[in-house]
């Protein structure tokens, strides 16, 4: 990285409860001019789908604020969420969790069937998520929290995701790679490969960067202590000034706030994080009136004594500690590129994870009785039993799959009545969380592919149900998994560098511990009180 994170977040820091952040910027923006003709990938319970991005080395620290998602919504569901992960091995990992964007009031108030909805969500207050520069991040949507045990009637959440056309544009630093990722296990496990991106915006808000002169400070008071060291430490405060005259402003100073100088190199940095490629854009005056506000918080603050609390100190350890993993995992890892027989033994232990269970691919005639009442529900019945006897009158076509014109003609089922009663590729537990128990029993009953069942009436509506074709569970070949093998190697030897690092950490340190102190310590369920902040300075 071209710039300390550490000074970054230490203005984060300090600034987070004073207001500090700036407005939120719209950092990648999606369109379609023609929605509904570059394709779609569906989004249900089960099945998430991701977006790899990037933030370039050169970008400045970023929070996430909003994220819009724009899909079309075939059976709504309340319980949508987005993640963004952090990126390991070119996928993402469930637990390298960056931000939770939980459900929303926008995703509860989408009907069925409504095309290019945009759903958007808001990053709660307390989410404490940053994005560093020179890496890349996944962001996932998924259907969260549905229980189909505790609730059977429940209706099935499925939405299509689009892919975003070549209308994309970016700002702060990010790109949007061609590379998409699926997960069939609710984001437990996830396969990758290039593709189009799915159409969403996200905004962000960029971390102020704090001025050099904190660091300044620190030299000054250390170059005081060299001078003056007979004094008492007690007379710390005073050396700066005590012991010698008060430094003038270097001659790259741009304005002097305080105690605190900006400086050439500092108005030229935040101008290229805030014009991006095109500094001279930048209003120099915004930008300078900017920079003596967040100089002056900043002191303002060191003047509370926040940067003194304890709270504020395990921050920036965390901080820290972050920061090294970073550079450490940053460091090239020595490729081992994987012989035939470490993906086949790969393959062996994966093999549960490449099942495909069996399904049935079924077609149906849905027809609901005009008024309550058994005669009206009769009438359903026969008027169904009528499309089957046209049904079984077609000549037979081992190609024909579903019921075609028919289901158009008699169906009232709007979500399949126009590609003839297609249901799709369904596994025995979704066609009973998809069809009334009685329809699903005579559709789990079909053994035949071409056969139909008799007329079953359930709850006021009258159905027929169609096997079209049905498959045994499998397990997916070797070559058509090598690929995603190949990454999942590549993750393994990433850890196992990572663990071999771990190992070596505490080397060279001598570590005592005190049993009897640890065994000593009063652990309160109850949360202690926040310690004290000093009044305001004079």
């Amino acid at each position: 990285m071209s710039r300390s994170a550490f000074q970054y977040a230490l203005a984060a820091l300090l600034l987070a409860g004073s207001g500090g952040w700036t407005r939120a910027d719209p950092a990648i923006s999606m369109t379609n001019p023609v929605p509904g003709t570059v394709g779609s990938d569906s989004l249900n319970y089960h099945q998430w789908l991701a977006n790899r991005m990037y933030l370039g080395e050169d970008a400045p620290l970023q929070r996430p604020d909003t994220v819009t998602l724009t899909m079309n919504v075939t059976y709504a569901t309340p319980l949508m969420s987005v993640f963004i992960f952090e990126d390991v091995g070119g996928r993402p990992v469930k637990d390298q969790l960056l931000a939770l964007f939980p459900p929303t009031s926008a995703s509860l108030a989408v009907p069925s069937g409504t095309n290019n909805v945009q759903l958007i969500f808001k990053l709660p207050e307390t989410t404490e998520a940053v994005f560093t520069p020179g890496k890349h991040y996944w962001l996932a949507a998924g259907v969260t929290g549905i229980n189909y045990d505790a609730n059977p009637g429940q209706q099935l959440g499925l939405l299509d995701w689009s892919f975003a056309s070549s209308t994309v544009s970016t700002s702060n630093g990010w790109e949007v790679d061609q590379w998409i990722a699926v997960s069939n296990t609710n984001g437990a496990e996830w396969a990758s490969s290039p593709g189009l991106p799915y159409l969403f915006s996200m905004t962000t808000v960029i971390v102020p960067e704090p001025s050099r002169a904190i660091l300044m400070l620190f030299g000054m008071m250390a170059f005081a202590l060299r001078r003056c060291r007979p004094l008492a430490l007690a007379a710390l405060p005073m050396l700066s000034t005590g012991c010698r005259k008060p430094p003038a402003p270097p001659d790259n100073a741009v304005v002097k706030v305080g105690a605190e100088v900006i400086t050439t190199d500092d108005f030229k940095a935040a101008a290229v994080r805030r014009g991006g490629g095109n500094p001279a854009s930048v209003d120099r005056k915004a930008l300078l009136e900017e920079l003596i506000d967040e100089s002056a918080l900043v002191q303002r603050a060191k003047a509370k004594g926040l940067d003194q609390t304890p709270d504020f100190q395990r921050r920036v350890r965390t901080l820290l500690i972050a920061t090294l993993r970073e550079r450490e995992s940053a460091a090239p890892i020595e490729a081992v590129a994987p012989t035939q027989a470490d993906l086949m033994g790969l393959y062996e232990k994966m093999k549960p994870g490449f099942m495909v269970p069996a399904a049935r691919h079924l077609a149906i005639l849905q027809l609901t009785a005009e008024t309550p009442g058994a005669e009206s529900v009769k009438a359903a019945a026969e008027k169904l039993n009528q499309a089957a006897a046209r049904f079984h009158a077609l000549p037979p076509d081992p190609l024909r799959r579903g019921f075609g014109q028919i289901a158009a003609e008699f169906s009232d089922d709007q979500d399949t009545r126009y590609i003839g009663g297609d249901l799709g590729w369904l596994t025995d537990a979704e066609i009973k969380r998809r069809l009334p128990a009685a329809a699903a029993s005579a559709a789990l009953a079909l053994t035949q592919p071409g056969t139909a069942s008799e007329v079953i009436t359930s709850g006021g509506t009258a159905f027929i149900i169609l096997l079209s074709e049905q498959r045994a569970a499998a397990v997916q070949p070797f070559e058509k998994v090598e690929k995603q093998l190949r990454q999942e190697f590549g993750a393994l030897a990433a850890k196992t560098s990572q663990a071999e690092q771990q190992t070596s950490l505490r080397q060279g340190l001598n570590i005592q511990i005190n049993e009897e102190k640890m065994r000593a310590v009063i652990l309160d369920a109850r949360p202690a009180a926040a310690p004290s902040v000093p009044a305001d300075a004079p």
